[in-house]
């Protein structure tokens, strides 16, 4: 009967398609769920804190850019590229060693947690030694002032480079401080914008399970507007109706 009825089939195609997508938005959810729980439970204490260390992170690598973008401007010249592009990768790199020196990864163990903080702590540090010297290197350079009678460079003071230098270097003191301190958060951030990401990516089994059940209505309708038995159709295509959204 349902053969002969192409708007039977169709809804029939509709609804084993909305079937498929439906199974794999839930096997998707559910693993989505499973690996978000997973890394949730590296936050499971004070959770608000790694709230306030994202945002403080987030905030803190834009003034590091901003920095990066002022003291690597030699290494800029040297690679011949922007530096924006310098200022983006050093600015990637720093906070990809604030999560690390974070110790997040190992939360859960403090022997372990504490020797990676202080192994990525150190390399952490490292690096905003070598900003400083740079920092300092091109200041003292810029300090510098060509003689028009010898054609030589003359210093204009020690005192005016320290003037140009020290704000700058409280400066990235102040932003590595926070790094160290606040790279639990940047992870937190990252992970939940992954997670959600991914949440999105699966699809919705609310939306679909709804319109699962509006193609069933349809059908329902339809058999019962030409007079056709809904029973008998369910009877004949169980793989697609013998199913509780569908029966409803």
């Amino acid at each position: 009967m349902a053969g002969n009825d192409k708007t039977v089939e169709l809804l029939l195609n509709e609804i084993r398609n909305t079937q498929e997508k439906l199974k794999r938005a839930e096997l998707k959810k559910a693993a989505v769920s499973i690996d978000k729980a997973a890394f949730q439970s590296f936050f499971e204490s004070h959770p608000g804190r790694y709230v306030m260390y994202g945002l403080l992170c987030v905030t803190v690598m834009v003034f590091d850019f901003i920095v990066n973008g002022r003291t690597m401007v030699w290494l800029a010249r040297m690679l011949q590229t922007g530096p924006a592009f310098i200022a983006t990768i050093l600015t990637l790199v720093d906070g990809f060693l604030a999560i690390q020196a974070s110790g997040i990864f190992d939360v859960k163990n403090p022997i372990l947690m504490e020797r990676s903080k202080r192994k990525w702590q150190i390399i952490l540090w490292s690096l905003a030694f070598v900003k400083m010297i740079a920092y300092v290197v091109f200041v003292v350079m810029r300090s510098q002032i060509v003689n028009a009678d010898t054609g030589q460079a003359v210093s204009t003071g020690y005192g005016k480079v320290a003037m140009m230098a020290i704000p700058q270097l409280i400066f990235i003191i102040v932003i590595y401080s926070l790094l160290h301190i606040c790279g639990s958060g940047l992870w937190y951030f990252i992970g939940s914008g992954w997670y959600g990401i991914r949440s999105l990516q699966s699809g919705d089994p609310s939306s679909l399970r709804k319109v699962l059940h509006k193609h069933a209505t349809d059908l329902k309708s339809h058999c019962k507007a030409n007079q056709l038995d809904y029973e008998a159709i369910r009877n004949s295509y169980k793989d697609a109706l013998d199913d509780s959204q569908v029966s409803k």
